[in-house]
């Protein structure tokens, strides 16, 4: 989908790529940006492997990506880290329906400048153009035990404590298989466990659930 021209000159339009794969997600942040003569929405996409093909035509590339997390296949957080490894001036601003809370030490980490609730149309229109909200640093209590758990490790060992599956896991936090095998391996070795059930067994006993 091409958004609408720039004119000439103006100065300050922003050009901005968007990546969900939600039909409807697409429409909505088309229209929040309908009319707009700061923003340029150059192309969406449903797919992760097109938007990366788009960054990297220099005649597609926005300045901007604004990507869902909880994309199907490759996480929002995983296309960034591979454009990133090519194009770093892309700016990424993260999506989710869910607690950005969720996300945000991972997607910081991946080079997101934020992760923002797709509701929030103020915030994600005010990102694009820079002004980034400033979000309360939440403090990761298991270090205070010793066990070094990160928030993204301690969520992913109680779904399974809750008796969710790897691909349900998966789909619930918006990560690729790669990146939850990756945050268990972490997690079962910093508790000192033999596997998954284990470590699972050991946050249950040191009630790091809450």
């Amino acid at each position: 989908m091409k958004g609408r021209e720039c004119m000439e000159h103006e100065t300050g339009c922003a050009r901005l790529g968007v990546l969900d794969n939600d039909p409807f997600a697409l429409a909505m942040i088309a229209g929040m940006f309908k009319g707009r003569r700061d923003v340029r929405i150059m192309w969406t996409a449903r797919n992760a492997a097109p938007a990366v093909q788009l960054c990297m035509n220099p005649a597609t590339r926005p300045e901007t990506l604004l990507v869902d997390i909880g994309l199907e296949g490759m996480s929002g957080i995983d296309v960034c880290v591979q454009i990133r490894r090519f194009l770093p001036d892309i700016r990424f601003i993260g999506m989710t329906a869910y607690s950005p809370d969720v996300y945000e030490a991972d997607a910081k980490d991946a080079g997101m400048e934020c992760v923002l609730p797709k509701e929030d149309f103020p915030a994600i229109i005010g990102a694009v153009h820079g002004n980034i909200p400033i979000r309360k640093i939440h403090v990761n209590h298991n270090e205070d035990r010793g066990i070094g758990l990160s928030p993204r490790e301690l969520e992913i060992m109680r779904c399974f404590s809750e008796g969710a599956a790897a691909k349900e896991v998966m789909a619930k936090l918006g990560i690729s298989k790669g990146t939850l095998g990756s945050y268990e391996s972490r997690a079962v070795r910093k508790l000192g466990a033999r596997n998954r059930t284990e470590a699972v067994a050991l946050c249950v006993r040191m009630h790091l659930f809450g």
